[in-house]
């Protein structure tokens, strides 16, 4: 027999089905066997896995992975051994069956086959890369060591890089406290054992892993002690494993919005000895996006198109596995997939933008259409914008040109964002729009009825309070830009506060839209903004979404905090004479979320005390973060 597939599992009837049903064309085209290990389910794991395979076994758990594992491969006959989760799903196994069919296997010792890691168990366009070490020749001492993160002990070179990929949903809980709190206990457990002994002196990716759970704290400084840690023992051995080390505590840094950081540690990185890193590593093209996006966000956009130009130049060798180094067998690789090219490319076309290179934008442009992002509107918008901006350097002609180019779909999208811009345009341009978009009598009823809001309010007399509540009423309120006209006419936005399904999201798109309109904004004098679209009409907003939230016990997110952001602009903006009240609530909201932040509840209370003190109808907020505070204080 040449293969046998080796399983453990407990409480896997989520996945486990999909799972096994993924193989079935590896187990019906090569000689092999799958033996599945249970170690103590109680829903109904072991009947579905019974479906699949006449070799279930069971083993007592013991808080060891490895000795679950090694259970099942003591029954295999296989001459190789390959094991995987319950909740992975490959998506193609052609290649594994191609590499024992054709005889590939005679020539190597292990094997590696491709992860997605998603984040999220509804968006399957967001996820991380790894190649995991999961097939190995079968010897007489082979075993799995280490009792979590369980690896093979007879693993090694030849190494097969085989191009089936798996879906992964092992770390899709990223909103479920309590199994991020067992699986950081689980797992801090066992790693602080083996910490115990020498293998502390011998093995920097006992360091790796430790850091990894740490991460799962809110408190990262134990990782990132760890992480150092491992890399001073990675540098005494000459191991090229501080590479990955180097790499992990980059993504925390960067998602942690430390990008100074981020830049410090780009330069530990590239100041490894040569010795060690022996020429263009995988790990660099990682670290060339994470550089440039933070340079990025740190608005030095000279800098950060330089290290953008060096991950585009970088990527098709990588994607292409034309450059193929040791350390992606124990990374999670971000940006070495098409999605995250595209999106990278965007933010290098901002930067192009920024510094002048237009030409460079127009090649960036036909790299990643728009059309690549239909999967996430955020980024498809931002794509637009930014075409919609270099065209309106040749005149109107040529984004009609452009949004005729777009499928049915394609022009929906193309539409939705081009609107938007029109605040900014030109009267004469935004005329022009309006009237041509009117004309062509646009296939979607939806867009047609928009496009008709907008000739009456900047062409017409107005939309009229009982038409837009009859478009809100038809369509929804899932249109921020709606929230724009009837601010600028001044009509009542309870309609479209109380009928927005997602009112978090629809109300940052729509203030995301105001942004657009700051330096406008700043023109307007602290007397007469009420009366103007703009910060003021911001905070009311969402002063009145947190307050109709509460009374509909619903879950208020991060709109807290966009109060307290806009009470903030308002004051940089305007100073502090003549605050209106509901920028004084919002401005006292930021208060309270730093107060809160730096666990200072006495002053919090105070706080509270003033909010209310403002205008009693605020009083449900004040009561909504004092359980949220009783909380925090337990």
């Amino acid at each position: 027999m040449l293969l046998t597939i080796g399983m453990i599992v407990k409480n896997e009837e989520k996945y486990l089905r999909r799972c096994l049903t993924a193989i079935q064309p590896i187990l019906k085209n090569v000689d092999s066997e799958l033996i599945i290990v249970d170690t103590g389910s109680t829903d109904k794991t072991v009947e579905i896995a019974k479906e699949f395979t006449d070799k279930v076994l069971f083993f007592e758990w013991i808080n060891d992975f490895a000795a679950a594992r090694n259970h099942g491969l003591k029954q295999a006959k296989g001459e190789w051994f390959m094991f995987l989760d319950a909740d992975e799903i490959f998506v193609t196994c052609d290649s594994i069956i191609d590499f024992f069919n054709s005889g590939t296997y005679k020539e190597y010792n292990s094997a590696v086959y491709g992860i997605k890691n998603f984040v999220s168990e509804d968006n399957h366009d967001v996820y991380t890369n790894i190649y995991v070490p999961r097939l190995t020749r079968l010897l007489p001492e082979t075993e799995f060591v280490s009792p979590v993160h369980e690896r093979f002990n007879t693993y090694g070179a030849p190494i097969m890089v085989l191009h089936d990929v798996a879906d992964h949903f092992g770390y899709a809980f990223s909103g479920n406290a309590e199994m991020k709190e067992e699986k950081f206990k689980r797992n801090s457990e066992l790693l602080l054992k083996r910490l115990e002994t020498d293998e502390k002196y011998e093995n920097p990716s006992l360091f790796s892993q430790l850091f990894d759970t740490y991460c799962f704290l809110d408190d990262k400084t134990q990782a990132i002690e760890y992480a150092y840690q491992g890399i001073e023992l990675c540098k005494k051995q000459e191991n090229d494993f501080v590479l990955a080390l180097y790499h992990s505590l980059t993504v925390l840094h960067y998602v942690s919005k430390k990008f100074e950081d981020v830049l410090r540690i780009y330069d530990e990185y590239f100041e490894v000895d040569d010795s060690i890193r022996q020429g263009e590593r995988c790990t660099d093209l990682e670290m060339y996006a994470y550089r440039a996006l933070s340079l990025y966000e740190l608005q030095r956009f000279e800098e950060a198109y330089e290290s953008f130009r060096k991950f585009i130049a970088m990527f098709d060798r990588v994607y292409n596995k034309e450059l193929c180094t040791r350390e992606i067998l124990y990374t999670v690789q971000r940006f070495n997939n098409e999605h995250s090219f595209d999106e990278v490319n965007v933010y290098y076309t901002e930067c192009c933008m920024k510094t002048g290179r237009y030409s460079d934008a127009e090649k960036s442009f036909r790299n990643s259409p728009a059309s690549h992002f239909a999967y996430a509107p955020n980024i498809y918008n931002l794509r637009i914008r930014q075409e919609v901006q270099l065209l309106s350097m040749r005149g109107c002609s040529d984004i009609i040109k452009m949004y005729n180019n777009h499928d049915k779909k394609g022009k929906k999208h193309f539409f939705d964002t081009l609107r938007y811009t029109m605040f900014m345009m030109k009267d004469d341009d935004r005329k022009f729009f309006i009237n041509k978009f009117h004309s062509m009598n646009l296939e979607n009823t939806e867009s047609r009825n928009i496009i008709s809001l907008y000739k009456s309010h900047f062409l017409g007399d107005g939309m009229g309070e009982a038409r837009i509540n009859t478009f809100i009423e038809r369509f929804g309120a899932d249109h921020p830009d709606l929230l724009l006209l009837m601010m600028d006419e001044k009509l009542d936005i309870s309609p479209y506060v109380k009928a927005c399904e997602n009112i978090e999201d629809n109300i940052n798109r729509g203030f995301a839209a105001i942004e657009v309109f700051g330096d406008a904004v700043k023109g307007y004098s602290p007397d007469n903004i009420k009366d103007t679209m703009g910060i003021y009409g911001a905070a009311k907003l969402y002063l009145q979404s947190i307050l109709h939230l509460i009374s509909k016990k619903a879950e208020l997110g991060d709109v807290m905090q966009y109060a307290g952001d806009i009470g903030i602009m308002y004051l940089q903006t305007f100073g502090e004479a003549n605050i209106p009240e509901e920028i004084m609530a919002a401005v006292t909201i930021a208060e309270i979320e730093l107060l809160r932040k730096n666990r200072n509840f006495k002053e919090c209370i105070a706080a509270l005390r003033r909010l209310i003190k403002l205008n009693t109808k605020y009083a449900p907020i004040a009561k909504e973060y004092q359980n949220i505070i009783k909380a925090d204080m337990a």
